[in-house]
């Protein structure tokens, strides 16, 4: 697929991110709208979405395990990069978490929107799985990195971590999905409808909060970490991811699918656990944007080069 053609398919979602941040510029519906609508998309939508692809989709098992350990792989030399970047650029010290978390976490939301743009149903189910596999260990390598080097470091103790992990909607939503797919029981249509609705929503308006939490003035700030992040989170990532998927011989959709994924700017979230460990949060949310805003680019660039 050439430049040109997956800037189109992938317009419409930066678009929508954009019209989020002229909403939220607006002040439109109201400051007090964004919040609700990011508890309605962590705890409803999103489960929503991730458990419906999860529990039809039509992966082998086989497929599916050596697709895990290449994006895992993937995940901690990226993880490692990141690491020693950030030591060379900031040291350590908070801001080294800010961009590592910039470096390994990735937006769910752009993400599925890409995906359902470019590689329709059966990268849907690809997309499902890379968040199961991905999301708690990146939780993991995040928490361990701020406990270490977050000026709070040590705050959350292993129980809490743990609780964290086993109540958060997202796990669930895919720990049950990934049940209900090996026990072979089909999903009834009126479930299988009524999530389907749940799960568009979830992209339209994740997109929506996703330029809603932008800052648009503050993405030029301590632009050093800036271009560091970009680099890492945009140029590098998508780099290993490929190398990694070839190294385990993993072709066509699930192949794309993992390369969007490491395409994909920083997560929004990432923010939230920098302001309860003590990393440094402004510089976060900088990276969020700045990364959000080079993605227009990199996105259709990387994918063109190297699916």
């Amino acid at each position: 697929m050439t430049f040109l053609a997956i800037t189109g398919a992938l317009l419409p979602v930066f678009a929508l991110m954009l019209f989020g941040a002229a909403l939220k510029r607006a002040d439109f519906p109201g400051s007090d709208f964004w919040p609700l609508l990011d508890r309605l998309n962590y705890f409803v939508l999103f489960p929503s979405l991730l458990f419906l692809k999860l529990a039809t989709a039509r992966i082998s098992p086989l497929e599916a395990i050596d697709f895990s350990l290449a994006v895992i792989a993937s995940l901690l030399l990226q993880g490692l990069l990141a690491l020693i970047a950030g030591r060379i650029v900031l040291g350590p010290g908070p801001a080294l978490t800010s961009l590592f978390q910039c470096a390994i976490r990735f937006n769910t939301f752009a993400g599925f929107a890409a995906v359902a743009a470019l590689y329709g149903d059966e990268g849907m189910a690809f997309a499902a799985l890379l968040t199961a596999v991905l999301v708690p260990v990146v939780n993991t390598l995040c928490v361990l990195v701020l406990n270490r080097h977050g000026a709070a470091g040590g705050n959350l103790t292993l129980k809490q971590q743990v609780k964290g992990f086993f109540t958060n909607p997202l796990i669930i939503a895919c720990l049950t999905g990934i049940f209900y797919r090996l026990s072979g029981w089909p999903l009834p249509g009126v479930i299988h409808d009524g999530l389907s609705l749940l799960s568009s929503a979830a992209i339209a308006l994740g997109l929506l909060s996703v330029g809603a939490s932008l800052n648009l003035r503050a993405a030029g700030q301590q632009w050093q970490a800036g271009v560091a992040g970009i680099v890492l989170c945009l140029i590098a990532y998508p780099l290993i991811m490929a190398a990694l998927m070839d190294g385990f011989a993993i072709a066509g959709t699930a192949r794309a699918v993992a390369i969007l994924w490491a395409a994909l700017p920083t997560a929004t979230s990432a923010v939230i656990l920098a302001r309860i460990m003590g990393g440094d949060v402004a510089l976060m949310a900088n990276l969020i944007t700045a990364t959000t805003l080079a993605a227009m680019l990199t996105m259709p660039l990387m994918l063109a080069l190297l699916v």
